[in-house]
């Protein structure tokens, strides 16, 4: 009886130990695809100052991010204060990412607007329209009023188009001079072809 007892001890402590280094090993993948066409896109804001927003002060020695919204001439190698980032998938053959920003709008004095400029960067495979791009690497300005008009194409094969982590760069174009708080809103839209 004490050898069946040994040999079954022998043959169940080997088991168990393979169980819990299993156990240990398992891991899940997640599987997900599409059929046809697909589209998914977002865009997110970053919070400033609490969320009470950006110091618009480029005279104010305190403001650490005066240098990087103050209006420059050289916007391709100083885009600006990064803001927010988007992101794409599609599998639409072509379409149109529309970028356009406003006004900087004084909340006391509506008719108080400042301009600034926005700058995209993101790296991808992409044709374009209207904008003068650096080969695959998208660096796309617009001034308030007018805007991006970015064309992907998957081409006549089947395929899709991503972009991660694109940023979003902020900068006036010319000095706020009336105090206030001002507000913006920049509009992205998307067109299928």
């Amino acid at each position: 009886m004490r050898r069946f007892l040994l040999a079954l001890l022998i043959l169940i402590i080997p088991l168990c130990c393979v169980t819990a280094v299993a156990e240990l090993e398992l891991n899940e993948l997640v599987i997900a695809g599409y059929i046809g066409e697909y589209l998914e896109w977002g865009v997110s804001g970053f919070r400033f100052n609490d969320g009470k927003g950006l110091n618009l002060d480029i005279n104010d020695n305190e403001n650490s991010i005066r240098y990087q919204i103050a209006p420059t001439q050289t916007p391709k190698t100083s885009p600006g204060l990064r803001i927010g980032d988007f992101y794409f998938f599609s599998s639409i053959p072509t379409y149109s990412l529309i970028i356009t920003p406003g006004y900087l709008v004084n909340s006391s004095n509506p008719s108080v607007t400042v301009p600034y400029e926005i700058s995209v960067h993101f790296l991808g495979d992409f044709d374009t329209e209207d904008v003068d791009l650096e080969r695959r690497y998208g660096n796309l300005i617009a001034s308030s009023g007018e805007s991006i008009n970015i064309v992907w194409s998957t081409g006549s094969t089947a395929g899709a188009v991503i972009v991660q982590n694109a940023g979003i760069y902020f900068r006036l174009s010319e000095e706020v001079s009336v105090r206030g708080l001002y507000t913006s809103t920049i509009v992205f839209a998307l067109e299928s072809h």
